[in-house]
């Protein structure tokens, strides 16, 4: 049986880029369903990072709560360290970041979701889970798009507007016929929740630097508990999958640190892309997140940047929705963000692509010599920090939507 439903917007994929816009666009009193192919959201950690300005924009959009609720769950990670082979580490001063919110919010992007889902929930939306889009067309007035349900039925939706938020591989995209430029680093990257015991303390970032690769730890909130991001340079061979005594054993080799691991929460090895789009808008049809761009997980950007589309893209469909401004004003959608994610794209891409260099004596130079001098400039500091916190992006927005 077929139904046809009429509404402002549908959004494809509940992440956090979905959720935070499906949340907004209620907020400001437009009718949004929200559809995911999954049949929950995800109870893995991955993205793990939320950033100052994103706390901003976020409580700008929804009032302290939620940020509070973020900060209160997660690791203010207000130092870091950057070591390189066995000699004596620089550290790094993150609360250079100018904002309240001066620190690395490290959190589960299991408990980001929750927290944006019950946000969403408390305006009376709520995620179609294994719902799933099969196609869409439009036209000069409506996006026509058939799902199907989780019950197994076909069902038509005309919506307004139609916004794609299903990541990497997204459906949205690919009927779009969007190119999704970019390429794949060389190199293996393996990630690893567990709980350690190591001779540092438990509360600051840590990176090892040396001649065979990168590890990077984040602490989570709850005690001896570490993400570990590890960039093998010679490569693993032998499949997509890792033991955990592998690992263990490449930590060991990559970081010369000797440490124990008393539990695995997660491990999973895997390829990185740095990709984009070249439009981020066909006509009525928008991507947002990873659908949109994907990059190096270094700087943890990419959750953040997505939640920083939707804020961006609720405020333009609203304006012509609701406030009957001109159609042309969705094209500033792209214009302000393209350009953002392009910035994001090219640091995370420059850092990965120094993290993986492959000549010894030349990464020698750059990670021993070059690397940490430059990093002990309190003017790089607070540059970078400005970068990764996107304090100065989020309150541009912030005042654009005002």
């Amino acid at each position: 049986m077929e139904n046809t439903t009429l509404l402002d917007v549908l959004i494809v994929g509940g992440g956090p880029t979905g959720l935070t816009l499906a949340s907004d666009l209620t907020r400001r009193g437009l009718k949004v369903r929200i559809i995911d192919k999954n049949q929950d959201r995800t109870h893995k950690s991955k993205a793990m990072g939320v950033q100052a300005g994103t706390l901003e924009a976020l409580e700008s959009s929804f009032g302290p709560a939620l940020p509070r609720k973020l900060v209160e769950a997660g690791r203010k990670a207000s130092h870091g360290f950057y070591h390189y082979m066995n000699k004596e580490a620089l550290q790094i001063d993150l609360s250079h970041i100018p904002s309240v919110f001066n620190y690395i919010l490290i959190l589960e992007q299991s408990e980001t979701e929750r927290f944006l889902e019950e946000l969403m929930n408390s305006y009376s939306v709520a995620v179609e889970r294994n719902t799933e889009l099969i196609t869409f067309t439009q036209n000069e007035n409506s996006v026509n798009a058939q799902i199907k349900t989780a019950g197994g039925a076909t069902e038509n939706i005309r919506c307004r507007y139609l916004v794609g938020c299903d990541g990497a591989h997204s459906t949205v995209r690919h009927t779009l016929e969007l190119p999704f430029k970019g390429g794949q680093y060389q190199g293996d990257f393996i990630l690893a929740d567990m709980d350690i015991q190591w001779p540092y303390d438990y509360t600051s970032v840590r990176v090892f630097f040396s001649d065979r690769g990168v590890v990077a730890c984040f602490p989570f909130k709850a005690p001896q508990k570490f993400r570990f991001i590890a960039m093998n340079v010679l490569g693993l061979g032998g499949g997509d999958s890792i033991s955990e005594e592998e690992f263990h054993s490449l930590v060991e080799r990559l970081s010369f640190m000797k440490f124990k691991i008393t539990k695995y929460h997660w491990l999973t090895r895997f390829k990185v892309s740095h990709r984009m789009v070249d439009h981020f808008q066909k006509d009525r049809v928008f991507l947002a997140g990873d659908s949109a761009h994907i990059h190096s997980p270094i700087g943890g950007q990419g959750m953040n940047t997505g939640i920083q589309d939707a804020l961006n893209l609720s405020h333009k469909i609203s304006g012509v929705l609701l406030q009957k401004k001109p159609i042309s004003f969705l094209e500033k959608y792209e214009k302000q963000r393209k350009p953002v994610a392009a910035a994001v794209l090219r640091g995370t891409n420059m850092a990965s692509r120094m993290a993986l260099l492959k000549n010894p004596k030349l990464r020698e130079l750059v990670m021993y010599w070059i690397g940490p001098r430059i990093l002990n400039l309190p003017f790089i500091q607070k540059t970078a920090m400005n970068a990764v916190s996107e304090v100065k992006i989020a309150r541009r927005e912030i005042a654009d939507r005002l």
